[in-house]
């Protein structure tokens, strides 16, 4: 599977609900629709605080100035920063004894490739810090079956240098991401989610709020709400969780194939069946489709497992 379209898929309690009907679906003015070429039909106003910048399916996909998506050969992975000033692309196949990350500056024309994790451990699903300056990356390595985690990667930008930290007791499915602050990492852990300083000391656990969503962020724009699939506990989709206190704030009531972040401080993205296949709506955090913001075909959505990057249109 795709790994960042596998980080944003829902959990299992998730599918328990009933579909969205057709008609929850806002509708569609004064939009510019735009055909990818790849099965994806976005649907974008004027005013939007998000944009699809990057397509990552069978091949990852850059958007151009002129609003088409063109492959980016050599890379399995690539995650745009905020703003879209830079680029970060995952290599397929690391040269020489250490895997990599690249950092391509498209204004400057320039691509400076960071070396990363020792092989055979590799670095996977980079994150972004919110100033752009730097990334995360996870450490897995193979048990000849699977993929696991061992530890994250950050990487500065202005240094051109990384730093790996390897670790214990991780869940399976950690994936490390900056905090708003750029001061810690986040991972989920076991039924929540624990922060880490760039050290690998532990400095927080949040237990029992489910894992975190999936996204270019778990944390809202304002960076005071953490947004998780809703643990056990609760029948609902996604929650959100007052960073500051760890308090409930919202559980939001939707049928989801997946999160793909948040739209707005009000508004999450997520991922439903719905037209002719599947659809990008933005949704309240009281459960309510306000809009629809891209259709996805069922081969795009299936066979390809397209992965939608939704970054800062600023």
């Amino acid at each position: 599977m795709n790994l960042r379209r596998a980080v944003a898929m829902c959990a299992a309690s998730c599918a328990l609900l009933p579909l969205i009907p057709a008609s929850a679906s806002a509708a569609r003015l004064d939009e510019n629709e735009i055909d990818t070429g790849l099965g994806v039909t976005l649907h974008e106003r004027p005013g939007d605080p998000k944009k699809v910048t990057a397509i990552v399916g069978a091949k990852p996909h850059l958007r151009t100035a002129d609003d088409t998506f063109e492959v980016v050969p050599g890379y399995f992975d690539v995650a745009v920063a905020p703003k879209g000033h830079r680029v970060a692309g995952l290599p397929e196949n690391p040269k020489g004894r250490y895997d990599s990350v690249a950092i391509i500056d498209a204004a400057a024309q320039q691509t400076t490739t960071v070396r990363t994790s020792k092989l055979p451990f590799r670095t996977t699903i980079a994150y972004w810090s919110a100033s752009g300056s730097k990334l995360a990356l996870t450490v897995e390595k193979t048990d000849g079956k699977k993929w696991l985690p061992v530890g994250f990667a950050t990487a500065d930008v202005r240094a051109k240098a990384a730093k790996v930290v390897l670790l214990k007791d991780l869940s399976k499915d950690a994936v490390f991401q900056w905090t708003p602050d750029g001061r810690h990492l986040m991972s989920s852990y076991r039924d929540g989610v624990r922060f880490y300083r760039p050290d690998g000391k532990v400095v927080r656990t949040l237990p029992g709020v489910g894992s975190d969503i999936g996204g270019e962020t778990a944390f809202s724009p304002s960076g005071k709400l953490l947004g998780t699939f809703c643990p056990a506990r609760y029948y609902e989709s996604f929650c959100t969780w007052d960073l500051a206190t760890g308090k409930l704030r919202n559980r939001v009531d939707i049928a989801v194939e997946g999160s793909y972040g948040w739209w707005d401080d009000k508004h999450l993205l997520a991922a439903v069946k719905g037209g002719s296949g599947y659809q990008m709506v933005v949704v309240d955090l009281k459960g309510n489709v306000v809009r629809t913001v891209a259709d996805i075909s069922s081969s795009a959505w299936k066979k390809d497992e397209v992965y939608l990057s939704y970054t800062d249109a600023g």
